[in-house]
């Protein structure tokens, strides 16, 4: 990483940061599969890559076989920053790029079955654009003694891109992928403060794209038709907020209650895949009610004492 911060004045600075990350691994299995999961023909010779088999039973046989990733992740951070005694604001912007390399090697095979040494059976190469832009502002409306009261908002686009090429590690077959998501997300809050009870209400829309896994485990490819089946939706949350808290030398005490609508969230199914990954779904219409709760005594310096609930109702629509 490298970084550079300047004060432009006493009221502006700057700051910017370049960053490169390199991954590399693997893990091992050892497991009884169907030789075609390989690649492989039924007879145990080296198939065309694609699952098709040939003349002959599609045997099963255990097998020690590796799946590997090597990858690089690098982008740039640029902010500036402006503060006074009324308002705080700040504009700034990302761009990251992910490349990643996906690809097996089958390193041995029950009963001398032929496989070249490091015999790789399949690759897949993933990238993704990240970018973003974003201002946002603190401005203190009322900030007296004891009494205070702010308002805040942040406003962010940001823009992402998968790209996928290669076969799938699953069935052979081919894996090309091209998808764009172009997000807004508005967050906006007021506070009051006044002799310790702090009042707060907030509401945000936050949007986030399937992740790699729902993909990899979700899509069916048609090469024939070169559409695709079983693609997942980005999840939309519609956030609402309202807080109240209370705190003085002795004891501290918050409420917290929430509302959070869903468009099309990824929920868990229980499911797990071959390599033991969690599946999701979407679902249309779900949400996340609840209320926080918190409190704490603090009778002298060396004894804290804190309480937290929490009781929340989770529920599909539909």
């Amino acid at each position: 990483q490298l970084t550079l911060i300047h004060r432009l004045s006493t009221r502006w600075n700057i700051s910017a940061t370049a960053h490169y990350t390199h991954g590399a691994g693997y893990y091992e299995q050892y497991k009884r599969k169907k030789l075609s999961y390989w690649g492989l023909l039924g007879n145990g010779q080296l198939g065309i890559g694609n699952g098709l088999l040939g003349i002959g039973e599609d045997r099963k046989a255990y097998g020690m076989y590796r799946k590997h990733l090597d990858n690089h992740f690098f982008g740039g951070v640029l902010s500036a920053k402006y503060v006074s005694e009324a308002i705080d604001m700040q504009l700034g912007g990302a761009a990251n790029y992910y490349l990643g390399d996906h690809f097996g090697t089958l390193n041995y095979l029950e009963d001398s079955l032929i496989v070249p040494i490091n015999y790789e059976y399949y690759r897949n190469n993933a990238k993704k654009t990240d970018a973003n832009v974003y201002a946002k502002a603190n401005w203190r409306i009322i900030h007296r003694a004891q009494e205070k009261l702010s308002l805040y908002a942040d406003l962010q686009y940001r823009y992402v891109r998968y790209e996928r090429n290669g076969m799938n590690d699953e069935d052979m077959t081919n894996w090309p992928l091209e998808v764009d998501f172009h997000f807004f997300n508005p967050k906006a809050g007021l506070t009051y403060q006044n002799r310790g009870h702090l009042l707060s209400a907030s509401f945000a829309i936050a949007n986030r794209e399937p992740s790699r896994n729902n993909y990899k485990e979700n899509v069916v490819y048609n090469a024939e038709t070169g559409e695709y089946s079983g693609l997942p939706h980005a999840e939309r949350l519609y956030d609402y907020e309202l807080g109240y808290n209370f705190g003085n030398k002795l004891i501290s005490a918050g409420v917290n209650l929430y509302y959070m609508d869903y468009t099309d969230q990824l929920v868990l199914t229980g499911q797990l895949s071959d390599t033991g990954n969690p599946m999701s779904v979407n679902v249309p219409d779900s949400y996340r009610a609840g209320v926080e709760l918190a409190f704490a005594l603090r009778p002298c310096s060396w004894f804290d004492w804190n309480i937290n609930a929490t009781l929340s109702r989770n529920r599909i629509k539909n």
